[in-house]
């Protein structure tokens, strides 16, 4: 979770711990990254006040580094399901323990979901407040990374002794060494996942991250990216809700 105020909505913690604790989660294994100790110290003290001790990663964010620190994170888990998911992505699903129930009834070791962009009412990049419900504050339905050929599912919940999620978690690893999960072990239903990253710190974000990749020939979403950041700078961000 990047906690640097400058790039990203620290208001939104409090919705992201409240949303999925109303599902009944109840452990949450957090890192935090900033490119110094100062700029973590707000995140922190966030997520401390709602409960949470997160753990702490101070330096450049690096993909690779990620991914490391994302499997170290899922090893350290002690239950039967893992949900992996960023802190823009709500999923949203009534019965979180029906689901688990039908899922080992069927013998299915993880879910998918689909990213749903939410945007506010004024169909540009909003300031995040932690006074109002997050899906008044961005309650249009939208795809924006389609328009880019993002990608728009990820496996969110599985097996965590037998899986661990690759970056993003877009993909799942079998962890006995056979490879990327294939399509027919998930559960049949794909779950909707609102995605609340079109704020006002998005431009930021996307210069960050091409900033950063740019020199990386071998990541493919840097194009998406790329093309939503000019979409952004060219004022164009005016999106038809679906």
């Amino acid at each position: 979770m990047g906690v640097d105020e400058t790039l990203f909505d620290l208001e939104l913690i409090p919705h992201f711990i409240n949303h999925y604790k109303s599902m009944g989660i109840e452990n949450f294994l957090i890192t935090i990254n900033a490119i110094s100790e100062d700029a973590t110290k707000r995140g922190f003290e966030i997520l401390s006040g709602l409960g949470i001790t997160p753990s702490v990663w101070v330096g450049e964010f690096l993909i690779f580094t990620k991914m490391q620190k994302l499997i170290e994170l899922q090893k350290t888990v002690k239950t039967e399901w893992t949900m992996a998911v960023d802190s823009d992505e709500f999923v949203e699903i009534d019965n979180l323990l029906d689901l688990l129930v039908r899922c080992e009834r069927g013998n299915y070791p993880a879910v998918r979901g689909i990213l749903i962009d939410r945007v506010a009412l004024s169909k540009n990049l909003e300031k995040v407040v932690d006074s109002i419900p997050i899906g008044q504050q961005f309650p249009l339905r939208a795809n924006v990374l389609k328009k880019f050929g993002g990608m728009g599912e990820k496996s969110f919940l599985f097996k965590y002794e037998k899986f661990l999620s690759t970056s993003g978690s877009h993909n799942l690893v079998s962890t006995d060494g056979s490879g990327i999960l294939e399509n027919r072990y998930y559960y049949p239903v794909q779950f909707p996942i609102s995605h609340y990253k079109w704020t006002s710190t998005c431009p930021k974000r996307l210069k960050t991250r091409i900033d950063l990749f740019s020199h990386y020939s071998q990541i493919t979403w840097l194009k998406e990216i790329q093309g939503v950041y000019q979409y952004i700078k060219d004022g164009k961000f005016n999106l038809e809700a679906s």
